[in-house]
């Protein structure tokens, strides 16, 4: 298969030189990082360069795919390939807006619950930097008056 795919994007960069190729697969059923973390090694061995990326549609109700996924991007960032998650509502979400919102809070990295008051500090620190963000957003959902924000500090990862 990694052959075929090499063959096929071969014949891309003849009619378009700047192409860039990854794939996307799902992660559903009984599949294991090791399946994914193979197909980037074999594609790379077979063609003598990397995919562009490897995009994982993931079965929400995989009650580990947190877990395989982090696998698996570990591996990514280890091995040179950019690994993303496909984020998605569910099927039988009864209206755009519900599936939105559902994809929405799977994007969520962090939500501070509970009442605070003035000079209270915030912080989210995870256990390893989070790459990628493009976007960080702050809402309140609760408030007698309106929100004084003095210091909003994002650290970047190194």
């Amino acid at each position: 298969m990694a052959a075929e795919v090499g063959e096929f994007i071969a014949v891309m960069r003849e009619v378009f030189p700047e192409v860039v190729v990854g794939d996307t697969e799902p992660l559903a059923g009984a599949s294991a990082p090791a399946s994914y973390t193979g197909w980037l090694e074999t594609f790379r061995r077979v063609n003598g360069y990397d995919l562009a990326f490897l995009h994982v549609d993931v079965d929400w109700g995989r009650p580990t795919w947190a877990d395989a996924v982090k696998t698996i991007e570990d591996f990514g960032r280890r091995f040179g390939v950019p690994v993303g998650i496909i984020y998605t509502g569910n099927l039988q979400d009864a209206s755009d807006e519900a599936w939105l919102s559902i994809a929405g809070e799977r994007v969520r990295l962090h939500t501070f619950s509970g009442s605070t008051s003035d000079s209270d500090v915030l912080v989210f620190a995870p256990f390893e930097p989070v790459r990628g963000i493009r976007l960080l957003r702050i809402e309140t959902t609760l408030s007698p008056s309106w929100v004084a924000w003095r210091e909003i500090e994002v650290i970047a990862a190194e």
